[in-house]
């Protein structure tokens, strides 16, 4: 994905880029989707798709914890809808990428 990312800057005609991974290891993940993740002998961690439990409640319900990161992280996308730019006051700072 780096690598994709750093060739739009060749293409980009109206930067900023952003990026963003997924890292937030709440209550609930698809990892081992509806089977769950009992039969691993690891803890499967932050999943591929996680963040589509945050974004439409799949799998409610939500969490105290878990239902404060959906609402900062639909903040977010909302801002980055309609603005261009991913923030919400109470943060996280969300940079733009720099070309490598």
């Amino acid at each position: 994905m780096l690598g994709f990312t750093n060739k739009l800057f060749e293409k980009a005609v109206y930067p900023p880029i952003y990026f963003y991974t997924f890292d937030y290891a709440g209550e609930k993940t698809n990892f081992g989707f509806d089977l769950g993740n009992a039969q691993y002998p690891f803890n499967g961690g932050v999943h591929h798709s996680d963040e589509l439990i945050y974004l439409f409640a799949m799998k409610p319900p939500l969490n105290a914890k878990d239902t404060e990161v959906a609402k900062k992280m639909v903040d977010l996308w909302v801002s980055f809808a309609m603005t261009g730019v991913p923030q919400v006051p109470d943060g996280p700072l969300i940079s733009p990428m720099n070309c490598v």
